[in-house]
């Protein structure tokens, strides 16, 4: 099964769309100060990796509006 899910951050600002769904946001929450991205496993817990293959990562350097992130997962 292949899904396709895109998601968008900034300050009380948050969204997360799959397969091409409506749009779910969230308006409340602070951000943490990040300085490494892992794919595919959750806070380096080994016992919660990503069993299966992950196809493509892309990154945006600025939040994308709801409708583009709906667009990318069609």
């Amino acid at each position: 099964i292949t899904g396709k899910n895109a998601l968008a951050y900034a300050a009380s600002n948050f969204a997360v769309s799959l397969n091409g769904g409506t749009v779910a946001t969230d308006a409340s929450g602070t951000l943490p100060t990040v300085t490494t991205l892992q794919v595919g496993q959750l806070d380096g817990v080994t016992t919660f990796s990503c069993f299966g293959a992950i196809r493509r990562v892309s990154y945006y350097a600025a939040r994308l509006a709801n409708a583009t992130l709906q667009g990318l997962t069609t």
